[in-house]
């Protein structure tokens, strides 16, 4: 009687864990536009890391954000996805924003808020999934 109890138990945890494990698999992805973000420039979020990275990850770091800035440049990253640079003080760096529609449009020289996921700081400061706000 005992083995049976402890089957059934075993049992019933694993079927619980496969019930867990299958709603996380298909829990939807966050989205940008769906959580309110944190406003800031351009020029000021990539101070903030050159500044001192530890504070600005404490502050940014996997958090939506809506920046504002300049479009320097627009190139197309590796996976054929468009990348948004928007200008700060430094010449060589910026804000890189991966756009999740290929499709976006947005025109060099003009003033834009995009609003994605902060992914850290690599020369750029990245954003992903971004999307024009």
């Amino acid at each position: 009687m005992k083995k049976k109890n402890i089957l059934l138990v075993l049992l019933g945890i694993v079927v619980i864990v496969i019930i867990v494990g299958v709603r996380m698999w298909n829990k939807p992805h966050p989205k940008a536009e769906d959580a309110k973000g944190i406003p800031v420039t351009a020029v000021a979020l990539f101070k903030d890391y050159s500044t001192d990275e530890n504070a600005a990850n404490t502050k940014y770091l996997n958090k939506v954000l809506e920046v504002n800035g300049t479009v320097a440049s627009i190139d197309t990253n590796q996976e054929g996805g468009i990348a948004v640079i928007l200008a700060s003080d430094d010449i060589m760096s910026g804000v890189m924003c991966t756009m999740r529609d290929k499709n976006q449009t947005v025109a060099k020289g003009n003033t834009v808020t995009l609003k994605g996921f902060c992914s850290g700081f690599v020369s750029d400061v990245k954003l992903t999934d971004c999307v024009v706000k």
